[in-house]
């Protein structure tokens, strides 16, 4: 976890990772409400926390006679986020064609290698 101050003085609190809570533990709450934070467990926004996926659910891509299964989850090869959809577990590591997602929208697009 790394901590920083934010342009209006909030503590900004960033997890290890995208499939990492963050938890906060005082009995300060004086300085805790200063600081804009309270008690609490935090969980990272990734696609399985917005229940836009589930762990374990799958997206299957076939291009031509090639299938390629994504796994969603947070193992080591599997995808939580809209960025490691793009990566070598995701789309980026299809074969026969080309794959990406639209980390603005979640748009897909799939094109087959001529």
């Amino acid at each position: 976890m790394t901590a920083s101050l934010s342009p209006t003085g909030r503590l900004v609190l960033t997890s290890a990772s995208a499939d990492t809570a963050i938890t906060i533990a005082s009995s300060a709450t004086n300085l805790l409400t200063e600081l804009g934070v309270s008690v609490g467990t935090y969980n990272p926004t990734n696609l399985l926390t917005q229940s836009a996926v589930a762990a374990g659910q799958t997206l299957t891509v076939q291009i031509g006679a090639t299938t390629t299964t994504i796994t969603f989850g947070a193992g080591g090869s599997q995808v939580s986020t809209l960025a490691e959809l793009n990566g070598i577990n995701g789309l980026g590591g299809l074969t026969g064609g080309f794959g990406s997602v639209n980390t603005s929208n979640g748009n897909v697009t799939i094109t087959a290698q001529a």
